[in-house]
Formats: C-alpha cells, structure tokens, sequence
C-alpha cells in the first residue's frame, strides 16, 4: 500500500486554542524556561489538533495574589472574547504558585468558559469535577504552594541564627 502511515500524517487543527508561560526571574526566561513551557503546550496543543490563536509569556511572581496577577486575568477574559475555550500551561506552577491564587483563577476560568489545560496532567481543571478531580486540584495547588515555600526558606536555613548559642 502507498499510503502514509498514521505518524506521518498531519491533522488539520480543529480548533483555536491560548498558551500561557510564566517564569519568575529573567534569569529564568534567558535560560530557556519560557520556550520549554511554551513547547510542552504547543505540543499539547498539536496531540489535540488545536491552532495557537493567542500566546502570552510574562516574567513574574506565580506568587502574588490575585489583584496583582492582571495579565493572567486579561488573557482569561481575551480568551472568552475570541470563543478560545482552551488555555494550554506546561504546569500548575505557571498558573499560580499560591494555592489560594490557583483556585480563584479556577474559578475565574471556569465563569468565562476557559478550561486551563496543564500540558502535565490534562484534567486538573475540568470545570465539573468530580470529587476525586476537585481534591486533586487542591492537592496539587498546594503541594505547588509547599515546594515554593521550601525553596524560599531553604536559604535561611543555611544562615546561622543571631541566638544560635541559646539553643
């Protein structure tokens, strides 16, 4: 048979489709972690035959609460304007890094109609979770919120105390 096979078929995307990367430092960004988020979900985005109709990269705190995270919000509310019902993420810890932060931008998401897809665990945010789906999400958000607090304090703790003498 002449024809080709399936893995050297390409699908026409179907869809439209947003994706969000977020590192916290530009040091981060120079080496290479906005492009590596933005690969792992435009490959997401082509295993669903989607079309990227709107990119957004920032270099900020996953860490800020809500009212500081405007760029995130603004996308959500693009997304809704232009009907993408989809935003690809490379992980829960672009969404957020908070784990009160990433249940509101859930919920945010969930209001306009935008499911955010981490490219590592599709389903973390479906919209109508079940209860086993809305406990991960919790889980994961806060074991996000757990290792970013460890890395923060990890220095400290390499700093000797004033009163160490008193211990």
């Amino acid at each position: 048979m002449g024809g080709k096979r399936p893995s050297q078929m390409h699908k026409r995307a179907t869809g439209k489709a947003a994706v969000y990367s977020r590192v916290d430092t530009k040091t981060n960004a120079k080496r290479g972690g906005v492009q590596r988020q933005s690969d792992a979900s435009l490959h997401a985005c082509r295993q669903q035959s989607l079309k990227v109709a709107l990119s957004v990269a920032e270099v900020f705190s996953g860490s800020l609460p809500l009212d500081k995270r405007g760029v995130f919000q603004k996308l959500l509310h693009d997304c809704k304007d232009k009907n993408i019902k989809k935003l690809f993420v490379e992980s829960t810890r672009a969404v957020a890094r908070d784990a009160n932060v990433t249940e509101a931008l859930f919920q945010l998401s969930k209001k306009l109609g935008v499911s955010i897809i981490p490219s590592d665990v599709l389903d973390l945010f479906v919209h109508n979770p079940n209860p086993a789906q809305k406990f991960l999400r919790r889980v994961i958000a806060a074991a996000t919120e757990l290792e970013k607090n460890l890395a923060v304090q990890r220095p400290r703790l390499n700093t000797p105390c004033k009163h160490s003498e008193d211990y």
